[in-house]
């Protein structure tokens, strides 16, 4: 049985749970590849359709249309949503996208030769209207996201509260479209990360009445261990006594993150010998006086990491929306409790044990959680052993494979 997963990128947080699947599905022996749009891996089965540098637009551009849409003698689905894009990035602030493409992969060697076709964060690589209703394999869909059910954002939090009525009309339309679209589908299985995102896909309009599963992340044990946190303090120039909060964001300007309410609920505490470190690309919004605050960028190395996760006395991650937590599964495997807003993804993977889930989304409720994990003692070997035993690589694995010859041999 031959796989082949999809993903827009490698690099990113989504990316990389493709990437640390197809992993353990060819350590497990399954034939395993990943088409991506754009990134690099060092592995000979990944392979991504843009070069280092090559931009999108000079891969797939489509002039004609394009001119003939300008003068108003054209006009498509796909040059309609493109149009909204930045209007609607501008009035929110966060990602948007749209599931209308120039890019047609269903004639690429690694899909014709594939049985079963495993999709994760595809935004701005899939073409709906031409992928969905024509291919005739099984599609397996972990959603990354919860942009294949929404319009045009990735998460409902992400959304404004209050949308313009021409605004909200077009997200309904996209929303209308992309439920006809996928209810097109000849065979599709949907994969939640989260118990709570489960529930969410399953009464969506696109994907109701489809077969839906709860498959969470792996965590490598073997990379994220506990480690010598003192190299990284020393490093830094942290106190061994200090209290050292570790926020850990793909982008730590992105709103829903929340890095700016844990410096509110920091403020608050106004604990002596604080300090924080940041790991992300981007830049923190303004830190309150008498907190110490070290932005070490974005960190690949992910033994790296690892040792910077050993640094910290607690993991914070204030999201208001994930549909995982894999940094909260690599905090927990280095023995590091977790303080976090109660999202789709804590839920399932912070017991008491583990840290301390917020009774809200609000600085003061992830102040009292900061203020309740500080004064608890908690079993490093203990939480460790518990993130390995529910979220192990073969698990995993064996869930999808389940999942795969169900649709295979269907």
């Amino acid at each position: 049985m031959k796989v082949l997963h999809v993903t827009t990128e490698l690099d990113s947080g989504a990316g990389q749970g493709a990437v640390r699947l197809h992993h353990d599905l060819v350590s497990a022996g399954v034939d395993s590849r990943v088409l991506s749009l754009s990134g690099m891996e060092d592995d000979q089965r990944i392979t991504s359709l843009l070069k280092p540098g090559q931009s999108r637009k000079r891969r797939f551009r489509d002039i004609p249309s394009s001119l003939l849409h300008r003068i108003g003698i054209f006009d498509s689905a796909y040059y309609r949503a493109k149009k909204s894009l930045v209007p609607l990035f501008a009035l929110s602030g966060t990602i948007v996208s749209s599931p209308f493409t120039r890019i047609d992969i269903r004639k690429h060697p690694l899909v014709e030769s594939a049985d079963v076709i495993h999709l994760h964060w595809v935004a701005n690589f899939i073409d709906w209207p031409s992928f969905f209703p024509t291919i005739r394999k099984p599609i397996i869909w972990t959603m990354r996201d919860e942009n294949p059910a929404l319009g045009f954002w990735h998460f409902r939090q992400d959304m404004p509260t209050v949308l313009p009525a021409s605004v909200r009309c077009k997200d309904n339309w996209l929303r209308g479209i992309k439920a006809e679209i996928a209810q097109k589908c000849r065979s599709l299985s949907i994969v939640s990360l989260s118990s709570a995102e489960d529930v969410f896909f399953s009464r969506s309009q696109a994907f109701m009445g489809r077969p839906h599963t709860v498959i969470p992340n792996s965590i490598d044990g073997s990379i994220f261990k506990p480690d010598d946190g003192d190299e990284v303090r020393k490093e830094l120039g942290i106190r061994s006594d200090a209290t050292v909060i570790l926020f850990v964001a793909q982008h730590v300007d992105e709103r829903r993150k929340g890095l700016a309410d844990l410096f509110e609920a920091l403020a608050r505490i106004g604990r002596k010998n604080l300090a924080v470190i940041c790991v992300g690309r981007g830049n923190p919004p303004s830190v309150p006086e008498g907190i110490r605050f070290f932005s070490l960028g974005h960190i690949s190395d992910s033994i790296r990491l690892s040792r910077v996760f050993s640094a910290a006395t607690i993991f914070a991650t204030p999201s208001q929306a994930e549909t995982f937590g894999k940094t909260t599964t690599e905090a927990l495997a280095c023995g590091i409790p977790v303080v976090s807003y109660p999202n789709s993804g804590a839920m399932d993977i912070v017991g008491p044990e583990d840290g301390v889930l917020a009774d809200g989304f609000s600085p003061p409720a992830l102040e009292s959680a900061i203020r309740s994990a500080l004064e608890k003692q908690f079993n490093a070997k203990a939480i460790r052993q518990r993130v390995l035993a529910r979220f192990s690589n073969e698990t995993i694995v064996r869930s999808y494979l389940q999942l795969y010859m169900k649709d295979y041999t269907a």
